[in-house]
């Protein structure tokens, strides 16, 4: 089985961003960019972590965020119904956040031959690679702030910042 840890971080409400993944072998990948949440930090970091490691073998991915693990248990449902979800108040739909992401997920899992399995993690206890994921979601969003790294983001996350960016115009 392989264990991997993802995490997103948002400087500000709107960016910039980071994310990463790492795994109990040492390997991890990070990257961010200049706007975008917290929760499109973190589902990018879930996407790549399930494309970083395709085969048969089951994949276990924690995840700090509650959201995160919640809205990919959800999404096939919400994928059903042209992601929308029932209003929280009242009658009607409301559209689903970051279904471009979500979307991604799905596929990745359905390509890949080994089971996926998203779990909750606390956070900030200790745990290794939880905080690993941490430091590096957070150093990449300071060094995107101050150029000091690129922007990189899957086309997903992409697509999802585009769409958050819509939202506030």
């Amino acid at each position: 089985m392989i264990i991997c840890y993802t995490d997103g971080s948002a400087l500000n409400p709107h960016g910039p961003i980071g994310w990463a993944w790492h795994d109990e072998d040492g390997n991890e990948k990070s990257g961010g960019s200049k706007s975008g949440t917290n929760n499109i930090g973190e589902l990018t970091a879930i996407e790549s972590a399930i494309e970083s490691h395709p085969g048969d073998e089951p994949l276990t991915i924690f995840s700090d965020s509650e959201y995160s693990v919640n809205a990919i248990k959800k999404a096939p449902q919400w994928r059903a119904d042209r992601w929308t979800k029932p209003k929280s108040r009242g009658t009607g739909r409301d559209e689903v956040k970051n279904p471009a992401l979500l979307d991604a997920i799905l596929d990745a899992i359905e390509r890949r031959h080994g089971s996926v399995c998203v779990k909750w993690t606390e956070s900030h206890v200790g745990t290794e690679g939880n905080e690993r994921c941490d430091t590096l979601a957070k150093s990449y969003a300071f060094d995107v702030r101050r150029n000091a790294k690129p922007h990189c983001m899957t086309p997903a996350g992409d697509k999802a910042i585009a769409e958050s960016t819509a939202l506030k115009s």
